[in-house]
């Protein structure tokens, strides 16, 4: 059964509770974990790479849990997505932050992940959309998120300058104690030690690494717990 994909616009800091528009928590979460990476919505490609990848000791590393709200930045044509979704899509939210279309490949990575969400709503649940520009987007929802991760993305704010706005902005999506994690392709010291020197610049705490069987690398980094609350946040539209 298809559903509509709501796409969440961006449009100014006066905000809306996403409870407002999000489906009643319940108190256990219908898939597990090794449910979710065994499901039909993950092609046999991907799964094939989840020795490699390490997707579940990944998410853990990141202490996702069921029950949180979860932004994702970038998901190309949604790897991570994938799981995500059918993950929290019952007791938690997962917020899509796009980007924001203005290159070929985002374009087109954008456009396949739109119509996977479009086409497989009973595995995805409905599907919420903004759009994230790192100098200037701010996406922090009432209340904040649990858990912000990027996949892949860090090295290209670093080379186009965006890296510390897009930082800044994560930190303050975040609720405090919240969890950054960030999954970098290669582990490339020189590239590691920018995205600390960024996280630590926005006001993150280091909190761990791990690297998977193909050299991926996570970082892990923490909000603290006393950390003030933004008075700022993101008003999201529900277009149908």
């Amino acid at each position: 059964m298809n559903r509509h994909v709501l796409s969440l616009v961006l449009s100014g800091l006066l905000g809306v509770t996403l409870n407002a528009i999000s489906p009643v928590i319940q108190a256990e979460s219908v898939l597990s974990l090794d449910q979710v990476l065994q499901g039909e919505q993950r092609p046999q490609i991907h799964k094939q790479q989840d020795g490699q990848r390490s997707p579940k000791s990944t998410l853990q590393f990141f202490h996702l849990q069921p029950n949180q709200k979860v932004i994702e930045v970038w998901p190309g044509e949604g790897w991570y997505t994938e799981i995500l979704a059918p993950y929290l899509k019952d007791n938690g939210l997962l917020i899509t932050a796009l980007a924001p279309g203005d290159t070929p490949e985002h374009q087109r990575s954008r456009s396949a992940l739109l119509d996977k969400l479009a086409n497989d709503g009973d595995s995805f649940g409905e599907a919420r959309i903004v759009t994230f520009e790192p100098a200037t987007s701010n996406i922090r929802p009432v209340g904040g998120v649990d858990l912000v991760l990027t996949d892949g993305n860090a090295p290209v704010w670093l080379q186009d300058g965006t890296a510390e706005p897009a930082f800044a902005a994560f930190y303050r999506a975040l609720k405090s104690g919240g969890t950054l994690g960030v999954i970098q392709p290669h582990n490339t010291p020189a590239t590691t030690e920018a995205i600390i020197a960024r996280a630590q610049g926005a006001g993150f705490i280091v909190d761990g690494q791990q690297k998977s069987d193909s050299g991926e690398l996570a970082l892990r980094f923490k909000k603290p717990l006393d950390a003030p609350v933004p008075s700022d946040v993101v008003k999201l539209v529900r277009n149908e």
